[in-house]
């Protein structure tokens, strides 16, 4: 037996998680430089926002209705997604990270000890929502085809006249360092060990304590992110302050 285990709207959802001021309002995420909606989250999506829709063109209905708008957190999202994928990893024989938000399990041993799939699948729910926060859906199968299948029913993932391309990316022509054939009439200006010295610096003290000078030349290109929510996890100054009275 398979299972596809999913994050529901998951960037909307994982906003939601420490900021309990917008846990019951609609809320929608956007794509790099706040282009388009990337995430809806399920009360958002009972106001019919269509998905991946440039944000201007919505931007007015959005405030309308109160939305909140938030850029990707890409950190956030991250943090939140490998803690999730911790926690379902306790509940079957082998674990396959599929996406960000996804991930099939297959149970061999476990079978023995699994009487109903069904309340299996609302135990792995509820320890995904105690532990992380996030609302996941859970859906069976015999093949990990039909198990996405389940899973993925309730989003209509059949659409009709909609076409779709498959597409591929290939790395050829690989060789190690060790073997390349250098140019006996020019002579290699990269010096490794230096770089190594300069890579070990930066990840021990962190990204941009040494740079090369000529780095400095060009101006850095910075992601638009006008809605950015605080990097709860990953920054010290953005961990949440619970206060007790």
């Amino acid at each position: 037996m398979f299972a596809l285990v999913d994050a529901v709207g998951f960037y909307a959802s994982a906003e939601k998680v420490f900021d309990p001021s917008i846990r019951f309002k609609p809320v929608v995420v956007l794509t790099n430089n706040d282009g388009c909606i990337c995430a809806i989250c399920p009360i958002a999506r009972k106001l019919n926002i269509p998905k991946f829709q440039p944000y201007f063109k919505v931007q007015n209905y959005l405030k309308q209705h109160n939305v909140v708008v938030r850029s990707s957190n890409y950190e956030l999202y991250a943090d939140l997604s490998e803690r999730m994928m911790t926690v379902i990893n306790r509940f079957c024989d082998d674990h396959y990270v599929y996406s960000i938000d996804e991930s099939f399990l297959r149970f061999t041993g476990f079978t023995k000890i699994i009487d109903d799939w069904a309340d299996y699948g609302q135990t792995i729910r509820r320890a995904v929502w105690r532990e992380t926060g996030l609302p996941v859906g859970v859906g069976f199968g015999t093949t990990p085809t039909l198990a996405k299948a389940v899973s993925d029913v309730i989003n209509d993932i059949f659409k009709v006249n909609t076409r779709f391309y498959r597409c591929g990316i290939g790395a050829i022509e690989l060789e190690s360092e060790l073997f390349q054939q250098a140019d006996m009439f020019s002579v290699s200006a990269d010096k490794p060990r230096m770089m190594e010295c300069l890579d070990a610096i930066n990840k021990r003290y962190g990204v941009g304590t040494l740079s090369i000078g000529s780095e400095k030349l060009t101006q850095t290109w910075n992601m638009k992110r006008a809605f950015l929510s605080p990097h709860y996890t990953t920054r010290w100054s953005d961990i949440p302050i619970i206060k007790c009275n």
